[in-house]
């Protein structure tokens, strides 16, 4: 069965292409489903795959990666470093977030550390919060 972020995918492209049901449940018909709720692995991701690809050749929709950029910090460390802050720090905010990694790692931007600074930085606020 579909996720939920799927579910608001599937809905969110026949929003955008202005699907009406008739059309909606003809391409679902192709898939073997009469609902989104039937379809699961190979059938979903191609309906989802077909979905999208007709919204960005309209124009309507652009294709999210969540590749990261080489070099830098992963996603999972990005959230280990937000958690590790508001269970540590003071003043926990992004904000606060923001001006200590400028102060202590020199970094503008959280989502600008490298993959061997993030590290560091888990490492630091692992520190902070033992303490």
């Amino acid at each position: 069965m579909a996720t939920r972020a799927q579910f608001g995918k599937i809905h969110a492209l026949r929003r955008v292409l202005g699907l009406d049901n008739e059309v909606y449940r003809a391409i679902l018909g192709r898939y073997g489903a009469e609902s989104s709720k039937e379809l699961e692995g190979k059938r979903l991701q191609g309906f989802l795959d077909e979905l999208e690809d007709r919204a960005v050749q309209a124009g309507v929709w652009t294709r999210r990666t969540n590749e990261t950029p080489p070099g830098r910090a992963t996603t999972a460390q990005l959230r280990a470093i937000r958690a590790l802050w508001k269970r540590c720090a003071r003043d926990n905010t992004p904000k606060a977030l923001a001006a200590w990694l400028k102060k202590y790692w020199k970094c503008d931007r959280l989502e600008w550390l490298a993959t061997e600074t993030a590290s560091q930085v888990i490492v630091a606020l692992n520190k902070m919060a033992d303490a």
